[in-house]
């Protein structure tokens, strides 16, 4: 027979990987959705401003990273580990929805870089960071809920995302700049 609960009801596992409670994809997902619109709403308007392509290409390619991450989170947003039902709710349609309109102004953005048309790549960001900024709202991952929440060191072994570090890329000067995930 098994045995019976402690007194004070059942235990909490401490790992992560076993309890769907713990917000895993706020680790996996929020540095790329964050990086996306850091590179968008601080990047983009200097490099537009200057003509500069090639940092224009690098706020693509770290913008672009998050529409996979968009798709993943809108997933994870009420739980769908905690029920069997294959629907899903209102608000995650609404997030698919807003991920489609990102994706779109990404392709948008691709286009207009490697036609180097300045009018039309400050459209695709306005646009990207009309729906970035929407989807964040509704899935309430702006203000103090962007970051990811604190990990116990004895749960780092748990999140592969953790080990990874920062995410780099190359300076004026040629060397690898490492942009902190938090």
């Amino acid at each position: 027979s098994a045995a019976a609960p402690p007194a004070g009801g059942a235990e909490a596992s401490t790992n992560p990987a076993k309890s769907y409670y713990f917000p895993v994809a706020k680790y996996r997902y929020l540095p790329r959705i964050n990086r996306a619109f850091v590179f968008l709403n601080g990047t983009s308007p200097t490099a537009i401003e200057a003509s500069d392509w090639a940092s224009l290409a690098t706020v693509y390619e770290k913008a672009e990273d998050a529409t996979t991450a968009l798709a993943l989170y809108a997933n994870s947003v009420e739980g769908s580990r905690s029920s069997k039902s294959k629907k899903k709710s209102p608000r995650q349609k609404r997030l698919y929805a807003l991920t489609d309109q990102y994706k779109a102004a990404m392709d948008k953005l691709d286009r207009a870089i490697k036609r180097r048309s300045l009018n039309t790549v400050s459209v695709a960001v306005s646009e990207a960071l009309v729906a970035l900024t929407a989807y964040q709202d509704l899935a309430e991952i702006n203000g103090d809920n962007a970051l990811p929440p604190e990990l116990p060191p004895d749960q780092v072994k748990y999140l592969p995302v953790m080990k990874g570090g920062g995410s780099g890329l190359k300076g004026e000067d040629g060397r690898t700049v490492i942009l902190p995930l938090r």
